[in-house]
C-alpha cells in the first residue's frame, strides 16, 4: 500500500528504532511473553510492519488474522479498526484491490463509530488509492478530497503532515486518470507545497512524476521533459526504485513519440533495471514492451525479439502467480469471514443469555408481586390489576420460551420463518388455556382473600361501634 509504505518510509528516517531495524525474532518472543492483549497486539503490529516492508506476505496474512483475533477478544474497537486496516494492507500487497476496499471500509466503519479522526482521514486516503488501482478515478478523487479535508481539521497531529501530500497526490492521479489536466496540476501543486514542509523523499519522487505526466497531458513538452528528467535524477539519488522505474518508462515513451529512439532506449534500460532491482514484475513488463517497440524502430531485430520473449515470460509468471494468489486470497478472506461470523455468533449467544436472564428477573418480580397480593393479610388486591399482571407474565413467559428455543428452532426449521411461526403459535395455543386456568384460580383465591379481609375489617368496625354504644349507655 503506497500510503503505508510512504508513512513507514518517513517514520524510518526520523526514528531509527523502527520495526525494520528490530530483530524480528525478538519481537516474536516479546509477543509470546506479553502479559496483556494490548501488549501482544502491539508486538504483532510491529511484526506486521516488518513483514510488509520486507515483502513476507505469508507471515503478514498470518499475523494480521492474529491481530483481528486479539481485537475481537479484547472487544476493543480501536484495535479492531487497526486489524481490518492491516488485512487491507495484505490484500493491497498482493494486488487484490476489491478486498482491499472491503476491509478498508470495515476499518472505516469502526473508526467512525469511535470517532477516531486520524484513522478516518488515513482510511479515506487508502480507499482513494484502492479506487485508483481499480480504475475508478471519480471515486478516487472523491475519497482523496475527503481525506484532505479531514486531515486539514487536525493540523496539530503528525498524521496531518504525513497524510496531506498523499491525499492531494491521490486526487491529482485521479484527475490524470480522468484526463482532466488542469485539476491534476492544481492538486499536484498542493501536494508539492504540503510535502516541501515534510521533506518525504519517497512522496516527492511521485509528486515530481505527477508534474511530468500532467504537463505531458497539457501538451507542454518542454516542462514535461524537464520534470521527467528531474524525477529520474531525484529518485535515483535516493535509490527510490518504484518511481524511478515508472518515470524512466514514461519518459522513454515520451521520447518515443518524438522519434528520439536512442534516448528512449537509454531511459527504457534505466527503467528496466530499476524494476528488476525492485522486483516490480508488472512494471517490468511495461518496461520490456516499451523497449521492444524502440528496438523495432531502430531495426534491432534480435533485441526486439529478446524483449518480446521477456514480456511473454513475465506475463506468464505474473499470470501464474496471480492465479495462486487468487486462491490464497479466497482462502484468506474465507478464514477472516469465518472468524468474524464466530465472533458475531458468540455475541448473539451472549446477548440471548442476557435477555433470558432479564426475562427470568422480570418474571420473578411479577410472580413475587402476585404472590404478595395473594398472601398478604392486609391488602385488598384489585381484580383488574391481577389480570393485567397475569397477561404481562404470559407475554414474558412466551418471550422466555422463544429466547430459549430459538437457536434450536432455527436449526430444525433451517431458518424457515413460516415453520418457526407455526411452532410458536402451537406453543402459544398451549400456554393460553394454561394461563386462563391459572388466572381463574388466582382470581378465585384473591376474591376469597379479599372477602376474608373485608369480613375481618367489618367485624372490627362492628366491635368498635358496639364499644362506643356501651360507653354512651354507661
Amino acid at each position: 500500500m503506497r500510503y503505508i509504505i510512504s508513512v513507514l518510509f518517513f517514520l524510518l528516517l526520523i526514528n531509527k528504532s523502527h520495526a525494520q531495524n528490530e530483530d524480528i525474532n525478538l519481537l516474536g518472543e516479546q509477543a509470546k511473553k506479553a502479559k496483556t492483549g494490548l501488549e501482544r497486539f502491539d508486538n504483532i503490529r510491529r511484526q506486521c510492519i516488518y513483514y510488509h516492508q520486507n515483502g513476507i506476505i505469508d507471515s503478514l496474512s498470518t499475523y494480521s488474522k492474529e491481530m483481528l483475533a486479539i481485537a475481537q477478544k479484547e472487544k476493543n474497537d480501536s484495535l479492531l479498526s487497526l486489524s481490518y486496516g492491516w488485512i487491507a494492507i495484505y490484500f493491497d500487497d498482493v494486488g487484490d484491490f476489491a478486498n482491499t476496499l472491503e476491509f478498508n471500509f470495515k476499518a472505516l466503519q469502526v473508526a467512525e463509530k469511535i470517532g477516531d479522526t486520524e484513522r478516518i482521514g488515513t482510511l479515506h486516503n487508502n480507499i482513494s488509492w484502492a479506487y485508483i488501482q481499480l480504475g475508478n478515478f471519480s471515486a478516487g478523487a472523491e475519497y482523496g478530497k475527503k481525506s484532505a479535508a479531514i486531515l486539514l481539521s487536525i493540523r496539530d497531529k503528525l498524521i496531518y503532515k504525513i497524510g496531506l501530500p498523499l491525499a492531494y497526490d491521490d486526487v491529482a492521479q485521479s484527475y490524470l486518470g480522468l484526463k482532466q489536466a488542469d485539476s491534476a496540476l492544481q492538486y499536484t501543486q498542493l501536494a508539492n507545497a504540503a510535502n516541501l514542509k515534510l521533506g518525504n523523499h519517497y512522496v516527492q519522487s511521485w509528486i515530481l512524476c505527477e508534474f511530468a505526466r500532467t504537463y505531458d497531458l497539457l501538451n507542454d513538452k518542454k516542462m514535461a521533459e524537464t520534470y521527467y528528467q528531474t524525477t529520474i535524477s531525484y529518485a535515483d539519488s535516493f535509490r527510490i526504485l518504484q518511481p524511478l522505474s515508472v518515470a524512466s518508462t514514461q519518459y522513454s515513451k515520451f521520447l518515443f513519440t518524438q522519434k528520439r529512439f536512442t534516448e528512449a532506449r537509454q531511459y527504457g534500460l534505466i527503467g528496466l533495471k530499476a524494476s528488476t532491482d525492485g522486483g516490480f514484475k508488472r512494471q517490468l513488463i511495461d518496461n520490456a514492451e516499451s523497449l521492444r517497440l524502440i528496438h523495432e524502430q531502430l531495426n534491432n531485430k534480435d533485441s526486439a525479439y529478446y524483449y518480446a520473449k521477456l514480456v511473454i515470460a513475465y506475463r506468464d509468471t505474473v499470470f501464474n502467480e496471480q492465479k495462486n494468489i487468487q486462491v490464497q486470497n479466497l482462502m484468506f478472506a474465507q478464514q477472516v469471514h469465518k472468524q468474524e461470523e464466530e465472533r458475531e455468533q458468540l455475541e448473539i449467544k451472549q446477548e440471548r443469555m442476557n435477555n433470558i436472564q432479564y426475562a427470568v428477573i422480570a418474571l420473578g418480580l411479577l410472580i413475587f408481586i402476585i404472590l404478595f397480593f395473594l398472601l398478604s393479610h392486609s391488602i385488598v388486591a384489585n381484580e383488574r390489576l391481577i389480570k393485567f399482571l397475569g397477561i404481562l407474565s404470559l407475554l414474558i413467559v412466551f418471550e422466555f420460551i422463544n429466547l430459549l428455543i430459538h437457536p434450536y428452532l432455527s436449526n430444525i426449521t433451517n431458518h424457515s420463518a413460516l415453520f418457526m411461526l407455526v411452532i410458536m403459535v402451537c406453543i402459544a395455543a398451549l400456554l393460553i388455556p394454561l394461563h386462563h386456568k391459572l388466572e381463574k384460580w388466582i382470581i378465585i383465591r384473591m376474591v376469597e382473600k379479599n372477602k376474608k379481609i373485608r369480613l375481618v375489617s367489618a367485624k372490627k368496625t362492628i366491635q368498635q361501634l358496639d364499644t362506643k354504644s356501651d360507653n354512651k349507655s354507661d
